[in-house]
């Protein structure tokens, strides 16, 4: 969100901007031209309810076509997607942890619903489960908490090529019970 001024007006513009989910991603606005059905309203109006998204490259790429872009336009709502390309649910070096992201990705904005889509990482890279356990209940916990009028929606792991079926399944539990 930022403000144009003009000489007598000043606009609220809300955009979708994708970086496949990288983070730093750095964008430069040259030029806004309203979509057909796009809106401009005047500071101060209601906002449009809130999606929040806490992914991985699932929630992240494939732009409008991904899931998270679908859900929110199916449903009227702004989607803020805080999903990062090989993100992992647990704090490991350099894979962007959904744990360190849920205060400054997700509850600043205080989302009516927000979508935890994490875990697969933590798969590939053996995040060992009682680690996983214990960092899923905190970000459900942390967000129960901190937005308790939310919504809040778990997406269980997808099986890869590579995982095991029995690893899926523990991870999963870990995600339903904490759900």
């Amino acid at each position: 969100t930022f403000s144009l001024e003009s000489p007598n007006l000043t606009y609220d513009v809300r955009m979708r901007i994708s970086c496949a989910g990288i983070p730093d991603c750095l964008i430069a606005i040259r030029e806004i031209t309203l979509a057909p059905g796009g809106k401009i309203s005047r500071l101060g109006q209601a906002l449009p309810k809130t999606i929040a998204v806490l992914g991985d490259s699932l929630s992240a790429i494939y732009g409008s076509e991904n899931y998270s872009y679908i859900v929110a336009d199916t449903l009227g709502y702004q989607l803020h997607n805080a999903s990062i390309v090989g993100s992992t649910l647990a704090n490991m070096k350099g894979m962007y942890p959904g744990i360190d992201r849920v205060e400054n990705d997700i509850i600043k904005i205080s989302p009516e619903i927000v979508i935890v889509a994490l875990g697969t990482n933590d798969v590939s890279n053996n995040v060992p489960i009682d680690i996983f356990t214990e960092q899923y209940n905190k970000v459900i916990k942390v967000l129960r908490k901190k937005l308790p009028k939310s919504k809040i929606y778990t997406v269980g792991i997808f099986r890869r090529h590579t995982d095991k079926d029995s690893v899926i399944v523990r991870y999963n539990e870990v995600i339903k019970q904490a759900s």
